[in-house]
């Protein structure tokens, strides 16, 4: 069962769901306007059945941005990522797994 929810409205990277639960675990949805549905990206386990969530993102000098994730429950856990790094495994899934490289000599 879901503990906790958190919606990511994100018209420059795509829509998220992020949900937590007692199976502790943090997962990661798409959220599809369009058709009005969400689609599994990835999940982690955590240390806590996470029955708040929340969410923000850091812009690092270089122009990185890091999404953090702060779940809490008995205890609390941090998850951080690379955004641009989720962005590269979404196309990914999205061209199932087909990765095309070009190679100029």
């Amino acid at each position: 069962a879901l503990k906790a929810v958190e919606l990511i409205l994100d018209d420059s990277t795509f829509h998220r769901v992020y949900t937590s639960g007692h199976d502790e675990t943090v997962t990661l949805w798409k959220l599809d306007f369009a058709r009005l549905s969400l689609k599994y990206v990835t999940s982690v386990p955590i240390g806590t059945e996470g029955s708040c969530l929340d969410c923000c993102q850091y812009n690092h000098p270089d122009g990185t941005i890091r999404e953090v994730v702060a779940v809490g429950g008995l205890g609390t856990e941090l998850l951080s990522f690379n955004l641009t790094t989720l962005l590269a495994a979404c196309a990914l899934i999205e061209a199932n797994n087909l990765l095309i490289t070009a190679w100029n000599r």
